[in-house]
């Protein structure tokens, strides 16, 4: 529908278009509404009055058809192309193609990205504006980031800038370049065997505190969830809370004999982290994941009585509460410091602060001083050789504390020692037995001349 107005004006689409003609230009400009509502100022470089309608008309309908095919129309500012990026991650997440990684991205592209570089043309961004986006970054962390960190705004960034040259907004040569001055990333404190046993113990009493039934849910479930992750040495938050019964199976072949009957106690539990979806082998000789697990299982009325091959077959989150809602990490982790705070294991001798994440450390160093190769702890982990052999070098001396301080010697010697004695004490018995039997033939061949 056209609407009349002064000559140089044109309106049409219901409003929606509008054609006119600046000072001293012979072309034809265009506004079109947006289905945002804003509105998008092109140039149709059309002289005559008809074509540059059709122009203006037909970009309006390209915008109204993605919008009804749930698309996303893109301008050259920052936030429309950085809004699509986010979009092509997500999908690829939800289809299954996608790293997990992707989630962290779509996290700088909304908390970092975007307030930085909202309206600036993608093609525009430059040296300068990284700068701004590096004083944004310390200011909202209140710390230069760790370098982890900056890696991940700079993937993140660099996504947006692909995105941007497959719509020809901008050519490679114009992708400014990235830094990365930041800290380097530090080990976290794990718990020694003691303080570990202090905070399993402590657990016990601490699921049965709090004044509302919720609170004393969740100190329930954080238990567990503590458990679990320090038997398997899976990553707190996205990766372990993303667990199902289904993603849990029974590694058969590892059998032993408990109160009589052959056990297959070996769990094997399916869990995606950062590259992708991997295989994790609990540490479970002594129950302590399957122990946990029965007691959430024991929770809720449709999974109590199942056996473990039904159980394993639910889709079901293990992590949830018993009205069925989804634990989120933040709660977890604020009960987990006020307990490490009642029991004075929040920060360690060193004046480092524990958290969640404190429990995966822990795996990793127990592993490491018990001699699990690096190469096994690494896939198990979901990590790198580097990276441990980074972290976790401070160990080494742990590990070679029996040689270093001569105790493997003396425990060999006092080993050595003790089978000595039983050794002497088996050779005693044996000339004993020897002699009661020399007797008791002498006897016999007496007995047997006198008959």
């Amino acid at each position: 529908m056209e609407t009349e107005l002064p000559l140089n004006l044109r309106t049409f689409e219901d409003g929606n278009v509008v054609l006119f003609k600046r000072q001293n230009s012979k072309n034809w400009q265009a506004r079109i509404r947006r289905y945002t509502g804003a509105w998008l100022d092109i140039s149709t470089k059309e002289k005559d009055f008809e074509k540059a309608k059709k122009v203006a008309c037909n970009k309006y309908k390209r915008i109204a058809w993605l919008q009804e095919n749930d698309e996303i129309d893109i301008s050259k500012k920052f936030k429309d192309v950085a809004t699509l990026t986010k979009r092509q991650l997500q999908k690829e997440l939800d289809t299954g193609g996608g790293k997990q990684v992707y989630i962290h991205y779509i996290q700088a592209i909304d908390n970092y990205l975007i307030p930085v570089f909202r309206d600036t043309l993608v093609h525009k961004i430059n040296f300068e504006k990284i700068v701004e986006l590096e004083e944004f970054r310390r200011n909202k962390i209140g710390r230069e980031a760790n370098k982890s960190t900056i890696n991940t705004h700079n993937s993140a960034l660099n996504k947006v800038f692909k995105t941007a040259i497959e719509q020809k907004f901008m050519l490679p040569i114009q992708i400014p370049p990235l830094r990365n001055h930041g800290e380097k990333s530090k080990s976290r404190p794990y718990f020694s065997k003691d303080e570990y046993s202090k905070l399993v113990r402590n657990l016990r009493e601490w699921e049965k505190t709090g004044h509302q039934r919720k609170t004393r849910e969740i100190r329930e479930l954080l238990r567990d969830y503590v458990l679990i992750i320090a038997n398997t040495g899976i990553r707190t938050g996205e990766e372990a809370l993303s667990m199902r019964w289904k993603n849990i199976a029974p590694i058969t072949g590892n059998r032993r004999i408990k109160k009589g009957v052959a056990d297959d106690n070996g769990l094997e539990i399916s869990v995606t982290g950062k590259t992708g979806t991997r295989a994790v082998i609990a540490r479970n000789a002594d129950d302590n994941v399957s122990n946990p697990l029965h007691r959430i299982q024991s929770r809720f009325d449709e999974l109590k009585g199942l056996t473990d091959t039904e159980l394993f077959k639910r889709n079901e989150y293990v992590f949830r509460l018993q009205d069925g809602e989804l634990i989120k990490h933040e709660r977890l982790a604020k009960n987990f410091n006020s307990l490490l705070k009642s029991i004075d294991l929040l920060v360690n001798t060193a004046g480092e602060q524990r958290s969640l994440y404190s429990l995966r450390h822990t795996y990793a160093t127990f592993a490491i001083m018990d001699d699990l190769d690096m190469e096994s702890l690494a896939v198990q982990m979901d990590t790198s050789i580097a990276m441990l052999e980074r972290h976790y070098s401070k160990l080494k001396p742990y590990m070679r504390f029996g040689k270093l301080s001569g105790n493997d010697k003396k425990s060999q010697r006092e080993a050595e020692e003790t089978e000595s004695e039983e050794m002497a004490m088996l050779r005693t018995m044996n000339e004993q037995l020897q002699k009661q039997l020399d007797t008791q033939n002498k006897l016999l061949a007496k007995l047997v001349e006198n008959d």
